[in-house]
């Protein structure tokens, strides 16, 4: 799932998706029952366990990290931009 994706869900707070752990045969299975039987439930099934596991490892990760600050949010970009010059090497002052 594509990054733009999980934009509107952790607008909101919510877990981001992860198809990460899901097998290429469980989701192969899962959509061929949808498309050949018309059968909705298996895939039914596997997004309501992918979400259970994205919730769970999203929790983890918010409660290491803890909540944002105003000021982390309000200066993200600029710490990005100080982050990517200081690992191409390069002086901070050059910004």
């Amino acid at each position: 799932m594509e990054v733009s994706a999980h934009i509107e869900l952790m607008i909101y707070n919510n877990s981001p998706l992860s198809f990460l752990d899901v097998t290429v045969q469980d989701y192969a299975y899962a959509m061929m029952g949808v498309y050949e039987q018309l059968d909705t439930s298996l895939a039914a099934d596997l997004f309501a366990w992918t979400s259970r596991r994205s919730i769970q490892k999203y929790t983890v990760v918010m409660e290491s990290v803890g909540a944002p600050t105003h000021n982390c949010a309000r200066y993200r970009l600029t710490m990005k931009t100080v982050e990517e010059w200081i690992k191409r090497g390069r002086r901070t002052s050059e910004i």
